[in-house]
């Protein structure tokens, strides 16, 4: 586990500037958040409660495309054991990291404007579980305060590189695919579909200071914070900024492109 967080790290402080604090400061605890202890024995599960001032709960399954009943047990049946865990703990405070889509299909309604205080507007899920289970989670989350729990839920964008180097453990970890390839075929084909459909790029960097911010530092509790991109441009204005790093590329209708699918007339650098 230390091995597999060091690397993560490497991939943002490649020149292992933050060693030293990484070794004195992290100390992984083997667990898993689907058994109601977390698979600790008593005596270790009552131990970490014990010191636990803050818990941070970003474990999930991202699978996009899995079925509910397959990711329900991490993503809505983890939480509620870690809503267990952080009622045992002296400050019952848990922050919880949800998502901004748990607006389901509401995501595609250019009327809603959706607000940190919202979060059943209405919305469905279909073909959106990850996003249904994200949205059951935060309902657990929110219900927990009658029993005590002190919570904040933060709601990440589509979470891409560092800010400044572009730095992200690609390869390293099962988050990054989808978004990625979407440059990636951008790049490789030449071809990108036009939408003006808004398209959020969020810096790793800013999600984790904000939510190490608002975790150590904002004293309000029950209060929900989406760490989205505050300039968030459309899709085909974000195609355009990837051609003005001189990748050429041809904007298209969505339809065309759908033709040039189906024909097999796009090529990944000039090769079927």
């Amino acid at each position: 586990a230390t091995q597999r967080l060091h690397a993560l790290l490497g991939a943002y402080d490649p020149s292992g500037e933050l060693d030293d604090e990484f070794h004195a400061r992290v100390h992984p605890v083997l667990g898993d958040i689907t058994s109601p202890t977390l698979d600790l024995s008593e005596h270790d599960y009552a131990a970490l409660a014990e010191i636990t001032d803050l818990t941070i709960h970003g474990a999930a399954s991202t699978n996009l495309f899995a079925r509910y009943k397959s990711i329900e047990p991490i993503n809505v049946g983890g939480t509620r054991n870690i809503i267990e865990f952080c009622l045992k703990t002296k400050q019952k405070y848990l922050c919880y990291v949800s998502t901004y889509t748990v607006m389901g299909d509401k995501t595609f309604d250019g009327t809603l404007v959706f607000r940190e205080t919202d979060l059943d507007v209405g919305q469905g899920f279909e073909h959106m579980t990850y996003q249904e289970t994200k949205f059951n989670a935060e309902k657990l989350v929110r219900g927990a305060a009658e029993r005590g729990l002190n919570w904040k839920i933060l709601r990440p964008g589509q979470i891409f590189g560092e800010s400044d180097t572009g730095n992200y453990p690609q390869g390293q970890t099962n988050v990054s695919g989808l978004f990625y390839d979407i440059f990636k075929t951008i790049i490789e084909t030449g071809v990108a579909i036009y939408s003006d459909t808004y398209f959020d790029v969020t810096p790793v960097d800013y999600v984790s200071r904000a939510t190490a911010f608002l975790a150590l530092h904002e004293p309000r509790m029950s209060q929900t914070y989406h760490l989205t991109n505050p300039h968030m441009q459309t899709y085909s204005e974000t195609t355009r900024k990837i051609s003005d790093l001189g990748y050429p590329i041809d904007i298209v209708p969505q339809e065309e492109y759908r033709q040039m699918l189906f024909a097999r007339a796009l090529k990944a650098n000039g090769e079927e």
